[in-house]
């Protein structure tokens, strides 16, 4: 065979196994589309069934849309478009799908097989109807959201409509109301008036016919009276030529009769002074008596109570030795004070009232002051201020006499009664010379919290205030249960009303003295009033100034009271933040130079005070108080190395200690924690140093080798104890604020090597001695480290100034049968102490 033939043959064969390939895979295509056309039709009609409803519901909500009368927006209008072009297109494509869609493909295998010729255009017909089910479905989103917006602004819409209903109905309740209050009292008011008229009528007609019944009496009797009037006005007539004829025939002895009994009345008046502790009990319990028991004799115990605080005044005058001898208690003048005598009155001895009898140069000198607040049966509160004096420089008054006077407040509670008493006497006569036989007796009005004047001190509106004053609706001398007007101003803040009553309402100085303490003014309560004006430096610097030019001469302002410097310090670290710091902001340090500029004293660790110490599960809070105020002590120029006589009665056992000793006893009743100082006290002391040092050749002395209370296992034992029951965090932060403590005073050059040698106190001892005793000295060795020094040398240095300080100052006891030596500030001074010592062999 020839090639080209046979390669023809081979290339037929070839293409005609290709054909077949080709027809086999369409046959076999043509077939599985057979096989499956029942599941493709089934697709297809769920698919139609789908859109279906989603074209339903597009044509639902266009027909509801176009049925409402609601105005269609541009929205709507799109949407509207888009609706109808859907549709158009869904119902072109369902045409189409009905030629292509045969009627039944379950029984009929021509249907099937056209349904498989026709399978293309099937397949587009459902590419439509995907797309057409999407752009349903995204409109029907759309529709609901904007169905959601318009419902939330028809709620909004319909809200903003009922609170104005409900406005404008509370508004027409009020005022239909008011207007039936109105008509109602109105109504009573011509009620009342009716009725009154008709009464007075009804006595207008009984009186009349009284007096027409016994006219002709009245008559009678009437020219009887004037009769006798007449034959009176004769007697009086002759009486009175008579009296004058011997007026002026004896002028000069009815003067001098005038003169003597001016002179026995004003010597009955000034024999009342207080000579001694019985007269000044006896006229206190006469006043309070005779102004106290009339008004609350209905009450029982008034007499009793009313004695037992006289015995209190009594007593309190006895302890301060108020009245001694006449050499004892008179007080020689001093020659710097020389008082100008007077020039003779150019005034008769008949004209002594116009011209005062006090020199310039007179003054009070206070003698003793006694102030008490008391409640009576719980519904009186009674306040007694009692203060005795002597005049220097007034005329024809001797500067020894003690003259007193006597304040009785009668405060009731509002629901009681809403009017007090207030009642003064005063022994000492007047500027003009006059004595006081009867005390002043004024009432005043109780302010309660509805009354007016809270709303203008809230406000702090002075104009306001001051029209109260005018028109009478407030007194000056109004005061609430607890404050009087001065102390409520400055509780609510309103500063221009407490300058107004302190400069211009006259009464400055009376509302200073009701603060005013024994001895010096103290502040503390004043500043816990001004709380809210802590961060006003210039109102609190004018209200400090008027008290200070109010206050007499020789008083300060003081706060001695540690609850003052306690609240001072929770103020300000409200809004300073963290104490643990290391600078105090410049406004608490300016605030307090204002303070001590006016003569407030802050002393380390005097705010302590034992029975305002905070409970023991409150201990970061008073070692964070200790640390602010301690900062702020060295801020405004404190010494850290200061002794101060005041610390002896807060701190006995100390006596006059530095801050560094006493900070580091806070440290011990921190980490002690509650009943140390009893065990201490009832072990023998609250500690004993365990230092003994060699006295020249190396022998012991007996007084300097002791240990502090209790053995050392017994103390060891109860330390772990008491640190087995401590939270570890909780002990953690009060190491951290210990050192923080004491790291302020020794970096601000508080004397580390201190020896401590007390009158009080058997032995002598070191700040080391005392830490390591009571088994804090990791405390005061990392305070140390923080300042850059080393616990084992200044344990050292100190050891070496003890020794030196025993050998200059001696042994506080010789051995030989003499008293011993406890005076160390003295060199040749001895005394007894009721101290028991054990002989030397």
């Amino acid at each position: 065979m020839d090639p080209l033939t046979a390669a023809g043959a081979l290339a037929s064969a070839v293409q005609l196994f290709d054909i077949s390939l080709r027809y086999s895979h369409e046959a076999c295509k043509f077939l599985s589309a057979l096989k499956h056309s029942r599941e493709d039709g089934a697709m297809l009609e769920r698919t139609v069934r789908e859109v279906d409803v989603l074209i339903r519901s597009l044509r639902m909500y266009a027909a509801e849309h176009q049925r409402s009368s609601a105005p269609s927006s541009i929205h709507h209008a799109m949407l509207q478009r888009s609706i109808t072009h859907i549709s158009q297109h869904f119902a072109n494509d369902m045409t189409a799908l009905y030629k292509v869609l045969p009627r039944d493909l379950s029984t009929s295998m021509l249907n099937r097989v056209k349904f498989v010729i026709r399978r293309s255009e099937t397949d587009k017909l459902l590419q439509r109807l995907e797309q057409r089910k999407s752009a349903a479905t995204m409109a029907l989103g759309i529709i609901g959201r904007m169905d959601d917006i318009q419902l939330r602004a028809g709620i909004s819409s319909l809200e903003n409509r009922l609170l104005e209903m409900s406005v404008e109905q509370n508004v027409a309740l009020e005022n239909h109301s008011r207007s039936l209050d109105t008509a109602n009292s109105e109504s009573q008011r011509r009620e009342t008036e009716i009725i009154a008229s008709l009464q007075e009528l009804h006595n207008m007609i009984v009186q009349t016919n009284q007096e027409g019944s016994h006219c002709k009496d009245l008559l009678t009797t009437v020219q009887s009276d004037v009769s006798r009037m007449i034959s009176l006005q004769n007697d009086s007539l002759a009486s009175c030529q008579t009296l004058e004829t011997a007026v002026q025939t004896n002028t000069h002895a009815i003067t001098m009769f005038r003169e003597a009994q001016t002179a026995g009345i004003t010597t009955a008046i000034s024999n009342l002074e207080a000579a001694s502790i019985d007269a000044l009990v006896r006229l206190v319990r006469a006043e309070l008596r005779q102004q106290v028991e009339p008004i609350l004799n209905n009450i029982n115990g008034v007499t009793e109570r009313l004695d037992n605080i006289v015995m209190d005044i009594g007593h309190k005058a006895n302890a301060e030795s108020l009245f001694g001898t006449r050499e004892c208690t008179s007080i020689s003048p001093d020659p710097k004070e020389k008082v100008e005598e007077s020039p003779p009155s150019e005034f008769s001895p008949s004209e002594p009232d116009t011209k005062s009898t006090r020199s310039r140069g007179s003054k009070e000198i206070p003698l003793f002051s006694y102030k008490l607040k008391k409640t009576i049966t719980g519904a009186v509160t009674l306040s007694i201020r009692l203060r005795t004096y002597r005049i220097r420089g007034q005329i024809n008054v001797d500067s020894q006499t003690r003259f007193f006077n006597l304040q009785v407040d009668m405060i009731p509670k509002p629901w009681l009664s809403s009017k007090g008493l207030s009642a003064f006497y005063s022994s000492a006569p007047d500027h003009r010379g006059y004595y006081s036989i009867c005390p002043s007796i004024l009432p005043f009005n109780i302010i309660d919290g509805s009354h007016d004047v809270v709303r203008l001190l809230c406000d702090d509106d002075l104009q306001g205030f001051r029209k109260m004053l005018q028109r009478g609706q407030l007194g000056i001398r109004d005061r609430s249960v607890s404050f009087d007007l001065h102390q409520e101003a400055l509780f609510w803040g309103a500063h221009s009303i407490s300058l107004y009553l302190l400069r211009d309402s006259g009464y400055g100085k009376d509302f200073v003295e009701q603060n005013s303490g024994d001895a010096d003014f103290d502040i503390s309560q004043l500043m816990t009033h001004m709380r809210p004006t802590y961060n006003s430096f210039e109102t609190c610097t004018s209200i400090l100034s008027s008290y200070k030019d109010f206050l007499p001469e020789g008083k300060f302002i003081d706060i001695s009271v540690p609850m003052g410097w306690d609240w001072f310090s929770e103020t300000f670290r409200e809004t300073s933040g963290s104490c643990t710091g290391d600078t105090i902001g410049f406004e608490v340090v300016n605030f307090t130079r204002v303070l001590l500029r006016y003569g407030v004293r802050l002393q380390p660790f005097v705010w302590l005070g034992g029975r305002w110490l905070k409970p023991d599960d409150d201990l970061l809070g008073n070692l964070q108080r200790d640390i602010f105020l301690m900062k702020l002590y060295i801020e405004t120029g404190g010494s850290p190395n200061s002794l101060d006589e005041d610390r002896k009665v807060r701190y006995p056992a100390f006596g006059w200690a530095p801050p560094l000793l006493l900070a580091l006893d806070k440290v011990v009743m921190a980490w002690v924690g509650d009943g140390s100082e009893e065990e201490a006290s009832e072990s023998g002391g609250r500690q004993e140093t365990q230092s003994s040092q060699d006295n020249g050749g190396g022998e012991k002395r007996s007084g300097d080798s002791v240990g502090f209370s209790g053995d050392n296992s017994t103390r060891e034992e109860s330390s772990e104890s008491m640190e087995a029951e401590r939270d570890n965090d909780k002990r953690d932060e009060i190491s951290a604020l210990s050192i923080e403590l004491l790291s302020v005073l020794i970096s601000a050059g508080a004397d580390v090597h201190y020896i401590h040698d007390d009158p009080s106190w058997v032995t002598v001892f070191t700040l080391t001695d005392f830490a390591e005793g009571w088994g804090i000295q990791h405390i005061l060795a990392a305070a140390l480290e923080r300042c850059e020094l080393n616990f084992a040398e200044v344990k050292l240095e100190s050891s070496r100034r003890l020794a030196n300080y025993h050998k200059l100052r001696g042994a506080r006891r010789t051995g030989i049968d003499v008293e011993p030596l406890i005076q160390t500030g003295s060199s040749n001074i001895r005394q007894r102490t009721p101290r028991q010592v054990e002989e030397v062999d």
